[in-house]
C-alpha cells in the first residue's frame, strides 16, 4: 500500500502556496514557522519542495515565480476535449457513444470548473464596483471591498496593517506592514499577490503606477512590480512631493548641524543655536534637471528647516519649521510658495497645521486651505480659497465655526468640508469631546455660495469626507458618539441618508493611547485607516 500524503491537483499544495506566499513577503524560515506554527525543518522541506515544483533554484526564484493561468487553461482543456474527438471520428462512433458523451461532456464541465477555481484560488481579482474599490483596516488586517456594496476580502497576512493607498490604476496597493526589525512599507497587488519590500516608498505618482522612494542614501522612483528603478538624488531627501501632473518631484535635504562660535562662552543651558541648512529642490521624475530653488544658509532660528507640501501650477508650496524644533508644527506654520519662473519665495499670510488633509489639492494657481495655528482642531479653523500668486484669501466659513479637511469635487465646482462649532479655549475633557460630536460633513459651492449641511445625525461625529468620480456621493468617516468606535459611510451629495459600507478597528499601542475621539487634540488621522480608489 502506498503510503504519504495524497497527491494534490495544483500545482503547489494548500500549505505551499501559504509558504510561498510568505516567501514573497522577504519573510526568513524562522519567521515563516512562528506565522504559520509549524517548525524550522517543516519550512525548509516546504521551501524545498516549491523550488522542484517549480523549476527554480533559489527562494528568490520562487518568491518572484507568477503562476501561468492561460497556459494551464489550455492544457486542461486540451486533455480534456481528447477523448471526445476520438469519440466523434465516425459516425458508428457517435451513435454507440452519445449517452457516454453526454456524461463525459458534464464531467468535463465539473472539471473545468476545478481548472477555473484552482486559477482563483491562486489569486482572486479584487473586483471593482461602479464608485470604485475601497482599502481599509478592520481588526488590524487589510480588506477590500468593492464599492458600493461589494463582498469584503480579507488579505492574506496582512496583521497590524496601516496607511494603505491605491495606485492610479487601482491595480497596487502600498501598506505599512511590521517585519521583524520595525514597521516598513510592502507593494502588494490588489489580490494581495505579487508582493514586495518598498521600505521608504511613500506615495504614489498621480498618473502612473510609480513611487517615490527615500532613504538615508538616495531619492529614487520606481515602478510598482519594482522592476525598474532610478536614483534621483545621492541625498537623504526629506518629504518628496509629486507635481500635479506626475513630471516633477520637489523634496527638501537638509545639512549637518554646525556648531556656533560662541556656544563655548555661553552659560550652561543658554547655548546659542549652531548654523544648520536646508534646501528646497526639484528634479523631473525621469531623474533629469535637477535644481535648488531655496536655501537657508543662516542661523536656524533665522529661516529653519523647509517642509515640502505640494504643488500649485508652477510653483512649489512649503513650510518653514523654526530651529528644526519637533513643536513648533504642532501649532502651526506660515504658508509659503517659491514660483519656478523667478525662484523668488513669497509668505501667503496663512498659518497652518501640517496634516495631509488641513490643504486640498490645488486648482492651478487656486488653493483650498485650512487657515488657523492652534494644534486644538476644535477651534481658530476656517476655510479659504488663497491665491498663489497674489496671497489674497477668501474665508468660505467663518469664526462661529471650526472647519478643517476641505477636498474639491472632481468637476471643481463644490469644496465639502468637516465643520462644528468653535469651542473657544476648551483645554480637552468631556467638554471637548461634546463640542466634537457635533461635526458634521458640509458641502459649499466653489464661490461660497449654497452651503449646506450633507449629515445630522447626534449619534455620530463625520470627518474626512471624500467625493466619488461622478460628483454624486461622498464617502466619510464617522466615529461612534457612545462608543468610540468608527466606520466608513457613504451619502448622496444630492441629499439622503447615509450607508454604512464598512466597519474599521485596529488595535491601540498601548493602554497609554488617548482615547480616539481624541486623537492628537481632536484630529484623527484617518488616511492611516481607509483609502478610496474611485475610479481612473
Amino acid at each position: 500500500m502506498r503510503r504519504g500524503r495524497p497527491p494534490h491537483p495544483d500545482v503547489l499544495t494548500p500549505r505551499e502556496w501559504e509558504v510561498l506566499g510568505l516567501l514573497q513577503e522577504g519573510l526568513t524560515n524562522e519567521q515563516i514557522a512562528t506565522r504559520l506554527g509549524i517548525s524550522e525543518n517543516g519550512v525548509k522541506y516546504h521551501v524545498a519542495e516549491i523550488l522542484s515544483k517549480l523549476g527554480v533554484s533559489s527562494r528568490h526564484e520562487a518568491a518572484a515565480w507568477q503562476p501561468e493561468p492561460a497556459r494551464r487553461r489550455l492544457a486542461a482543456f486540451a486533455i480534456l476535449f481528447a477523448p471526445l474527438k476520438a469519440a466523434t471520428s465516425s459516425t458508428a462512433a457517435k451513435v454507440a457513444a452519445g449517452v457516454a458523451i453526454t456524461g463525459t461532456a458534464t464531467a468535463l464541465g465539473l472539471l473545468a470548473l476545478g481548472v477555473f477555481s484552482m486559477e482563483r484560488r491562486e489569486a482572486i481579482p479584487a473586483e471593482t464596483g461602479a464608485l470604485g474599490k475601497l482599502a481599509y483596516i478592520q481588526d488590524g488586517n487589510l480588506w477590500v471591498k468593492s464599492l458600493p456594496s461589494g463582498t469584503p476580502r480579507q488579505l492574506k497576512s496582512t496583521n497590524n496593517a496601516s496607511n494603505p493607498k491605491w495606485s492610479p490604476s487601482g491595480e497596487w496597493l502600498l501598506v505599512e506592514l511590521p517585519n521583524a526589525q520595525a514597521a516598513g512599507q510592502t507593494v502588494m497587488r490588489s489580490d494581495g499577490t505579487g508582493r514586495r519590500d518598498a521600505s521608504g516608498c511613500t506615495s504614489w505618482s498621480p498618473v502612473k503606477d510609480e513611487l517615490v522612494c527615500s532613504s538615508a542614501a538616495e531619492l529614487l522612483v520606481q515602478t510598482a512590480d519594482g522592476s525598474s528603478t532610478h536614483v534621483l538624488d545621492s541625498s537623504s531627501a526629506n518629504r518628496p512631493r509629486w507635481s500635479l501632473d506626475g513630471t516633477r518631484i520637489a523634496y527638501a535635504v537638509d545639512g549637518p548641524l554646525v556648531p556656533n562660535a560662541t556656544q563655548a562662552a555661553s552659560p550652561p543651558g543658554k547655548d546659542v543655536p549652531g548654523s544648520r541648512s536646508s534646501a528646497l529642490w526639484i528634479v523631473n521624475a525621469d531623474g533629469t534637471d535637477r535644481c535648488e530653488l531655496f536655501k537657508n544658509d543662516g542661523y536656524a532660528s533665522a529661516g529653519g528647516q523647509v517642509l515640502v507640501t505640494g504643488w500649485s501650477g508652477g510653483s512649489v508650496l512649503f513650510l518653514l519649521n523654526p530651529q528644526f524644533a519637533n513643536s513648533a508644527p504642532l501649532d502651526g506654520l506660515s504658508l509659503r510658495r517659491i514660483s519656478l519662473s523667478d525662484g523668488v519665495a513669497v509668505d501667503l499670510g496663512v498659518v497652518m497645521l501640517t496634516a495631509e488633509d488641513f490643504m486640498g489639492e490645488p486648482k492651478a494657481q487656486e488653493l483650498l486651505v485650512t487657515d488657523g495655528g492652534n494644534r486644538m482642531t476644535w477651534t481658530h479653523k476656517r476655510i479659504s480659497l488663497v491665491d498663489a500668486d497674489t496671497g489674497t484669501a477668501v474665508p468660505l466659513t467663518g469664526p462661529e465655526s471650526a472647519a478643517f479637511s476641505p477636498v474639491w469635487s472632481p468637476d471643481g465646482s463644490r469644496i465639502a468640508y468637516v465643520s462644528a462649532p468653535d469651542l473657544g479655549s476648551v483645554g480637552g475633557g468631556d467638554p471637548a469631546k461634546a463640542g466634537m460630536a457635533q461635526r458634521r460633513i458640509w458641502v459649499v459651492n466653489a464661490d461660497g455660495s449654497g452651503k449646506r449641511q450633507l449629515t445630522n445625525d447626534d449619534a455620530y461625529r463625520d470627518e474626512r469626507p471624500l467625493w466619488s468620480a461622478d460628483n454624486s456621493q461622498l464617502l466619510f468617516a464617522r466615529l461612534d458618539n457612545g462608543e468610540d468606535v468608527p466606520s466608513l459611510w457613504l451619502v448622496p451629495v444630492a441629499g439622503g441618508a447615509p450607508v454604512k459600507v464598512a466597519d474599521l478597528s485596529w488595535p491601540r499601542s498601548s493602554a497609554q493611547d488617548p482615547p480616539l475621539w481624541f486623537g492628537f487634540y481632536g484630529y484623527i488621522g484617518w488616511d492611516r485607516y481607509f483609502d478610496w480608489w474611485s475610479g481612473p
